[in-house]
């Protein structure tokens, strides 16, 4: 049987180069992360977005420090890049999520 499963190469690393990292088989704490931006988007909707921004950024900060803390396999959906990028990444999102949700006007024009 020919076929890219038939050689002696694992199945998580057919078609890919042999320096690739390996693949992420469960989301691990990604949970937490998910979990509070949804929550984040339901307070918006509710218009509650002062509240639905700290959520937001909180679960951002959140992600950061599970990605630096947490075992690989703990970090899970969390781990793409080296862990200090990560991290930054989330960092500068969870910053951005502030500014942008915290200096909004929310007084009413009439």
């Amino acid at each position: 049987m020919t076929g890219p499963s038939s050689g002696s190469t694992p199945d998580s690393a057919v078609g890919r180069g042999s320096d690739a990292p390996p693949r992420n088989t469960t989301l691990g704490l990604w949970w937490v992360v998910a979990a509070g931006v949804a929550i984040g988007l339901g307070l918006a909707a509710m218009d509650h977005m002062w509240r639905a921004t700290a959520v937001i950024a909180a679960a951002l900060v959140a992600g950061a420090v599970i990605r630096v803390l947490a075992p690989a396999p703990l970090a899970g959906g969390l781990r793409s890049r080296r862990a200090q990028v990560d991290a930054a990444i989330l960092l500068v999102l969870a910053i951005a999520v502030a500014l942008s949700g915290f200096t909004l006007d929310l007084t009413a024009k009439v």
